[in-house]
């Protein structure tokens, strides 16, 4: 995911959860779309407010999505081991334990990973908050597209 894409993924956030953020929570998300560029620590913080906000990422080892915060991880596509960087391109969300079973070893393929969003369980939601069904796309434009329907669907 790109500098552009974590926007996008606030920008969703911010407009989808306003009923379930904490005041502290929408703050750090308007602090992170004033940034131009985001490390590995705002990365983090941004999937840390996805998770309590039912807005689930979805891990590309697993394929399964990622609820609990304590489960999350930021991982390194290219590993620092083998000359991978900090820089935002190169990070992913994935389970502590498919991070540690991914451990030092290169992708498979060079595409980006699947973006996030499964969201919450209807047991979950407030009843103004809108149920969304398992979102997946190679791209921040192909996620957005299909939200997009889903909500449109749902007005």
């Amino acid at each position: 995911m790109d500098n552009k894409g974590i926007k996008q993924v606030i920008q969703y956030i911010e407009s989808n959860c306003r009923t379930t953020l904490t005041k502290r929570q929408l703050e750090q998300l308007r602090e992170m779309k004033r940034m131009i560029e985001y490390n590995i620590f705002k990365m983090r913080i941004l999937y840390r407010i996805a998770i309590d906000n039912f807005v689930y990422p979805v891990c590309p080892y697993c394929k399964q999505s990622i609820t609990v915060q304590d489960e999350l991880t930021i991982d390194h596509i290219i590993p620092r081991a083998l000359g991978g960087t900090d820089n935002i391109e190169n990070l992913q969300p994935m389970h502590k334990l498919c991070n540690s079973t991914k451990g030092c070893q290169m992708p498979e393929t060079t595409e980006c990973p699947e973006i996030p969003v499964e969201k919450h369980a209807k047991h979950r939601v407030p009843k103004n908050h809108r149920d969304h069904t398992t979102v997946h796309g190679n791209s921040t434009e192909d996620l957005l597209k299909k939200c997009k329907k889903i909500d449109e669907a749902y007005r």
